[in-house]
């Protein structure tokens, strides 16, 4: 098939320096009746969905109506609602094709007709690529092919870059290789002498960071080491009854020139509780001390390969233009899918498993292997296979927060930021899960020179109390104190406003709670066997209400909870409205009187001071600084308090609070 005179004109370099949309056909009939004969219009035919979205006029593009909606193309810059595009570099990766039906209104009322892309009909993205060193490679495209299963050429680029070019990520490894770490106890040899893969115990001498690790979704029927297997795996490992997983993951270590790999269920004795607790407590020292992390992000079950599978498209070349609109080579325009870093990754296989958590954060660089194409991730940069990967740096603000937070600490040593929601990590409070997050409180505790109390920061307490649960009705307890996230079974959000990860707050925040002790515990294993908490604070005698319908503060929006609340806050004497609430558990607002009233009492542990003088807040002159507290009612023990709510209150009405001794269970 030939191309049609639209699709052999299509001027890349122009659509992206000017930003506004070329027409392509001058209609949908149009593209069908060149479809017939132009090999691209065909490809863009068939992209184009089968079935509109609801409510989009379909018809009308065919109908007598349909020369008023041309097809028409722009380059991502030129799309209205993109975001993070810069014009300098080109980056040219994929064309939006779409129907435009304020053309005619646009051609009649010129000030109009600059605007950007903004399909009302329905559209498609469609990639472009080309090779590396083609003319088009080289001035701008930087879609890429995608290699062949098992083609370890392209991590062995990015391994190489990372290696040589991102002195972050040389310094993560340098504050790795300064620390006196424990080397796994056994590792997988996938290349010994002999040729059979085998256990094997690392001589001590070995140079660290000098093995793969396997992140992985274990399953019922994989095999796996048992004290009655150790002698023979350690002679030969049964290869033709390891997963698909496992074996590719032998081949890929040896592809990229190593010789040990580390998988857990492997090396690890799973019917031995002594060696599970040994290697399970050194875990975050052996993804830690990695080189690189194997990460299958959509193997499911045993028969599912490692690798990428190779997604069918139809493809077709086009001529490439320069500047001076002379053809100097080709460039692709494919129908492939290839799915994204948050497709793939972050809604992955790997991302809802607890125990996956330190494995990700830790590791100083990730293989990741998606569904149809691989990505890198490591302390300075996210790759992905499809696109050329010198031509798209991405700087450490747009990495995980996590791996992030965990870079800035090795590198400044500086105190640890004290928010961040943790949800989704997991299926329970398994085993491996607690030894994951322990793994990780032990070198976050190294690093910042502080120590965990049931779940929170000693130094940073009073920050660690402002914490909601989110929707959990009823709600289940574990053994704990109640003033400690760790006591409660669900998904919580820690609300601390005055950090890079928190909302942006007017005034000043000053922390109001003192002489912060906590009484008769024992660690073991981070967790303690009693928890008082005694600190001292304004307190203040509130009327809580739970209304039909919960209304903000005025002037102070809650649209920054992740749960709205489910109390207001009322004066106790006048019954005006002071504050919103949310109560830890759900059960207590089943109630057939709406409007039921409880006493409690707000601790406030945070407030807000107006602006310095000099520095007017953005918000009007009568704006009530607001404070942040948890609700306390009487414990059984006389004396003694019980946590039962977070709080957002006008600090107004904490003029006449007694600052008063507290000591909560």
């Amino acid at each position: 098939m030939r191309l049609c005179q639209y699709c052999s004109n299509i001027d890349l370099i122009r659509l992206w320096e000017t930003k506004l949309p070329q027409i392509h056909q001058p209609s949908f009939l149009a593209l069908t009746i060149s479809a017939e004969e132009c090999r691209a219009c065909n490809l863009i035919l068939s992209c184009l969905p089968s079935i509109p979205s609801p409510g989009l006029p379909f018809p009308s593009l065919t109908g007598t109506a349909g020369g008023n909606a041309p097809l028409k193309l722009v380059t991502t810059n030129g799309y209205k609602y993109a975001s993070n595009i810069t014009d300098n570099p080109i980056k040219i990766d994929r064309l939006l094709f779409y129907f435009d039906d304020r053309h005619e209104l646009d051609e009649s009322d010129r000030s109009r007709s600059t605007h950007k892309a903004d399909p009302i009909y329905f559209c498609t993205w469609i990639a472009v690529y080309a090779e590396n060193d083609s003319a088009a490679g080289l001035n701008g495209v930087v879609g890429r092919p995608v290699l062949q299963t098992q083609d370890c050429r392209m991590p062995m680029e990015w391994m190489s870059e990372c290696v040589g070019n991102h002195p972050e990520c040389q310094g993560y490894s340098d504050s790795i290789s300064g620390r006196i770490g424990t080397f796994p106890t056994r590792l997988i040899d996938v290349t010994p002498q002999d040729g059979l893969v085998r256990l094997v115990v690392p001589p001590r001498d070995y140079a660290i960071k000098k093995y793969l690790a396997l992140s992985h979704r274990w399953t019922n029927d994989m095999i796996t080491t048992t004290q009655k297997s150790l002698n023979e795996y350690q002679t030969c490992l049964p290869f033709d009854s390891m997963s698909q997983c496992f074996k590719d993951s032998v081949e890929i270590t040896k592809q990229l020139g190593f010789r040990y790999l580390w998988i857990d269920a492997l090396c690890i004795i799973q019917d031995s509780l002594s060696d599970v607790a040994k290697e399970c407590s050194n875990m975050k020292n052996i993804y830690r001390d990695c080189a690189i992390m194997l990460a299958a992000d959509s193997v499911y079950n045993n028969e599912d390969s490692l690798y990428p599978v190779q997604p069918d498209s139809d493809e077709t070349s086009l001529p490439f233009y320069n500047k001076r609109r002379e053809a100097i080579g080709y460039w692709t325009l494919s129908s492939r899918q290839l799915g994204s870093f948050e497709t793939d990754v972050l809604q992955g296989v790997l991302s809802s498993r607890g125990w996956t958590l330190q494995e990700r954060v830790l590791a100083p660089r990730i293989l990741h292997f998606g569904k149809h194409q691989l990505y890198w991730e490591c302390r300075t940069s996210k790759w992905w296979e499809g696109t050329a990967f010198r031509c798209a740096f991405y700087t450490p603000d747009v990495l995980d927060e996590s791996r992030e937070m965990i870079t800035f600490l090795t590198r400044e040593h500086s105190n640890m930021p004290s928010q961040r929601d943790i949800s989704k990590i997991g299926d329970g409070a398994t085993q491996y899960t607690t030894w994951a997050i322990s793994g990780l409180a032990d070198l976050f505790a190294e690093w910042v020179g502080d120590k965990l109390v049931w779940g929170l920061w000693v130094q940073d307490l009073p920050a660690g109390l402002l914490w909601t649960v989110q929707g959990s009705n009823p709600l289940v307890r574990f053994t704990g104190p109640t003033w400690s996230w760790t006591s409660i079974d669900g998904e919580l959000t820690f609300h601390i406003p005055c950090t890079k990860w928190g909302r942006p707050i007017e005034g000043i925040l000053r922390c109001t709670c003192e002489d912060v002790t906590l009484q008769n515990y024992v660690m073991d294993l981070q967790t303690y066997i009693s928890g008082k908490l005694s600190f001292k604070c304004p307190i203040l005698l509130i009327l809580l209400q739970i209304p039909s319908k919960i209304e903000g503060i005025e002037g102070y929006p809650f649209d920054h909870l992740t749960k709205q609340p489910n109390a207001q806050v009322r004066e106790v004497l006048s019954g005006s409205v002071i504050g919103i609430a949310t109560l830890d558990d759900d059960a207590r607002l089943n109630v057939k009187n709406s409007s039921k009233r409880l006493l409690l009492y707000a601790a406030m542990l945070y407030r807000q001071d107006p602006n310095p003088k000099g520095r007017p807040s953005k918000r009007n002159t009568g704006w009530d600084p607001v404070s942040y507290c948890i609700l306390l009612e009487d414990a059984v023990e006389l004396g003694l308090s019980q946590r039962c709510g977070y709080a957002e209150i006008q600090s107004s009405a904490f003029s006449e609070a007694e600052t008063q001794n507290v000591t909560v269970v």
